[in-house]
């Protein structure tokens, strides 16, 4: 990943950045090198400030397309439960983690009595593929319900 020997390269998302650079420097150990554009000053035990470098993740913010054929039974508001679903399972990705299409399926299916007929994701608006959303190691998957399409039929 480009990072310096010997060091560690902190990825964080949230967070307030002092106490975030404080907690780096409690952890690692003496000598140990940082990589981060994010610069902060910790202090020691004797109250001498020491430099902590971190980073943020990189958002990818994704698009998805659901298209499913309602049947009796598909409640009033599926397609907001869908929605909503698809959000709470974004919450779950790590940083680094790839957005596997195939596991969409699931919050999907948490709505009862439809069937669905394909979903499709991507980083940019109306996608039309089917395949996994890789991204880099400092990479974060953004879902959020405004980037969702619900079609129903």
């Amino acid at each position: 990943n480009g990072q310096s020997p010997h060091s560690i390269h902190a990825i964080v998302e949230g967070g307030d950045v002092q106490q975030i650079g404080q907690t780096i420097f409690d952890k690692i150990s003496a000598g140990c090198a940082m990589d981060g554009d994010i610069e902060v000053d910790a202090l020691d035990i004797q109250g001498l400030p020491h430099q902590i470098f971190f980073d943020r993740p990189t958002y990818s913010d994704v698009y998805i397309t659901v298209n499913l054929t309602k049947r009796p039974g598909y409640p009033t508001n599926g397609a907001a439960l869908i929605k909503q679903y698809l959000t709470d399972y974004g919450l779950t990705l790590n940083i680094g983690q790839p957005l596997l299409n195939a596991r969409l399926y699931t919050p999907v299916n948490l709505v009862p009595n439809h069937y669905i007929t394909s979903i499709t994701a991507g980083i940019s608006p109306s996608p039309t593929s089917e395949n996994n959303i890789n991204v880099a190691y400092d990479g974060l998957i953004r879902i959020d319900p405004s980037r969702i399409v619900v079609n129903e039929v």
